[in-house]
C-alpha cells in the first residue's frame, strides 16, 4: 500500500457509511465483506480534509484507470449509488468494487471478491475531477458542487 494506510476524505467515508446504512443493500456475500471493511476501515484509516487529500488517492468522484494481469483494463469514475451507470464508467462507491477501491492510491494493488473467486487489481492512475460533496450540513442527502 503506497500511503501505509488508506486515506479518506472525511466527508466521502460518511456519505459511503451513510448510503449502507440507509440502503443496507448487498450483492452477495462478496460484496458485503467489501462494505464491511470498509466501515471497519474506520478505525485505521488516515482522514484528510478534501484540500489537503493526496493527488493519487481514490476518492469519491475520482476516475481511475484499472488493470488485471489478464490484460483487462478499464477506466471508471467512483460516484454516489444514485449516481451509477451500468453500461457506462460510472462505479457506485457502495458496489463492491467501489467500496474496494476508495482509499487507495496509484500503484496500490487491490483483491476483491469476484463470482469467481478473488482477483487483484491495480490502479494505474488516479486523476481527481472537479467534483466533490460539500459537508454534511444536515442529515439529508449531501449537496452536490462542481462539474467532473
Amino acid at each position: 500500500m503506497k500511503h501505509g494506510k488508506r486515506i479518506f476524505v472525511k466527508t466521502d467515508f460518511l456519505v459511503a457509511k451513510r448510503y449502507l446504512d440507509y440502503f443496507g443493500y448487498v450483492e452477495d456475500c462478496a460484496h458485503e465483506r467489501a462494505l464491511e471493511a470498509l466501515i471497519k476501515q474506520e478505525e485505521s484509516a488516515v482522514f484528510y480534509p478534501l484540500h489537503a487529500i493526496p493527488a493519487d488517492v481514490i476518492r469519491l468522484y475520482s476516475r481511475v484507470t484499472l488493470s488485471t494481469a489478464t490484460g483487462w483494463k478499464k477506466t471508471l469514475q467512483i460516484v454516489l449509488p444514485t449516481e451509477r451507470d451500468t453500461d457506462g464508467d460510472c462505479l457506485s462507491v457502495q458496489s463492491m468494487l467501489g467500496a474496494s477501491l476508495i482509499g487507495y492510491a496509484e500503484g496500490d494493488e487491490v483483491t476483491v471478491g469476484a463470482p469467481l473467486g478473488e482477483i487483484t487489481i491495480r490502479v494505474m492512475r488516479v486523476k481527481q475531477t472537479d467534483q466533490y460533496l460539500q459537508p454534511l450540513a444536515t442529515a439529508h442527502e449531501p449537496g452536490l458542487r462542481g462539474r467532473g
